[in-house]
């Protein structure tokens, strides 16, 4: 039994000596909105690699980088699920808008799509061009995002579009973007659509 005793006693003061856990990245005394819609708090956040490893009041250990976030939020990336920042991350990658916004990905082509393109489309896009003027290089949506990397985009992987069926078909058909029918496209036609 008092062997038991000085072994746990040994165990606990080994456990007490032992250094604080380190992690890649701890930021300190935040208001974390943690996105769950419960009122946000002050605390710390500690992350390792791409995981947040740990979250609280306060958060032992240290960090190989420690960032003060006093006065500041602390947040997940929010998603931009109707972006029209197309023309914009052309204009300027950096993406300085969203980012500074808490936008960490943005989804295009909910009225049209950057591809796939047929030559009316790009022409009714340069017609529709203002402020911002750029030539139309790229036919598929892939060559866009490539187009955007070659143009310095910070996150081009968090970018992604929808296709819709007019865009797809217009595309397929060789007509400008407006030219879609009023009508709800037939299985045949969608099916049609799928398979580009």
């Amino acid at each position: 039994m008092i062997r038991t005793l000085i072994g746990l006693a040994f165990l606990l003061l080994l456990a007490a000596c032992s250094a604080p856990p380190e992690y890649d990245l701890v930021i300190r005394n935040g208001v974390i909105y943690n996105g769950s819609g419960s009122a946000p708090y002050r605390g710390d956040l500690a992350i390792d690699g791409d995981t947040i490893t740990a979250i609280g009041p306060v958060v032992g250990g240290s960090g190989q980088l420690e960032v003060d976030a006093d006065g500041l939020a602390v947040a997940p990336g929010f998603i931009n699920m109707l972006s029209w920042a197309t023309d914009s991350l052309i204009e300027d990658g950096r993406s300085q808008g969203n980012i500074r916004q808490g936008i960490t990905l943005e989804i295009f082509g909910e009225g049209t799509s950057m591809g796939p393109l047929n030559e009316a489309m790009k022409q009714d896009m340069l017609s529709r061009q203002g402020d911002i003027n750029y030539n139309i290089s790229w036919t598929k949506l892939s060559e866009f995002l490539e187009h955007l990397v070659q143009r310095g985009i910070s996150f081009t992987w968090n970018n992604k579009s929808y296709k819709r069926d007019s865009h797809l078909w217009n595309s397929k058909n060789g007509v400008p973007y407006n030219s879609w029918p009023s009508r709800y496209p037939c299985s045949s036609r969608r099916r049609q659509n799928r398979a580009l």
